[in-house]
């Protein structure tokens, strides 16, 4: 939740990190930790845990999160087609689909000739 919030990332971090440890493929603690990551400009490290994540399972939460981290490092066309992926899936709220909806509308705004 710290990450989420971009609140004392640091320390959520050693926290996923232990509970990886325990449960190295849960897919929620591979997002947790690439979201973790993409707080603290690591998004490379973002990159890999949110695939590895995916390869999982296809959570609309994972992917929003995956097409930030692709906009950060310049990949708009790639963040623009997670995102529309997002929106197909079953497994998201409409809070999350408002924003994502929202975010894709900007990226596409924002390429207009």
């Amino acid at each position: 939740m710290n990450a989420d919030r971009n609140v004392r990332v640091p320390e959520a971090l050693q926290l996923i990190e232990k509970a990886l440890r325990k449960r190295p493929d849960n897919s929620a603690l591979l997002d947790s930790r690439g979201w973790a990551s993409f707080r603290l400009g690591r998004l490379e490290d973002a990159e890999r845990d949110l695939r590895k994540a995916l390869e999982q399972t296809t959570s609309a939460v994972s992917l929003d999160h995956l097409a930030d981290v692709l906009v950060a490092k310049g990949a708009r066309e790639e963040a623009a087609a997670t995102w529309r992926l997002a929106l197909e899936q079953d497994n998201m709220d409409d809070g999350l689909r408002e924003r994502v909806g929202a975010k894709l509308t900007r990226q596409q705004e924002a390429h207009l000739p």
